[in-house]
């Protein structure tokens, strides 16, 4: 299911249109970018969570070079 198609159906499960139901959407998901920018975790039970987490680089090759780039 993409974007559209989840608009589409919520619009037409609450009676809303769907310009509406973009905008809310839309909101939503500002709101949860905004707040993991920040540094802070959202967790939304039954759903799932959001959090900027730091890895630690790996080596890879490139195709065709072999030229080894850290990712």
């Amino acid at each position: 299911m993409n974007k559209a198609t989840l608009i589409a159906k919520v619009a037409q499960a609450k009676g809303l249109s769907k310009k509406e139901t973009e905008e809310i959407f839309n909101a939503f998901l500002d709101t949860i970018i905004d707040t993991v920018n920040s540094g802070e975790k959202v967790q939304i039970v039954g759903f799932g969570s959001f959090e900027v987490k730091t890895r630690a680089g790996r080596i890879c090759k490139v195709p065709g070079t072999n030229q080894e780039v850290t990712v």
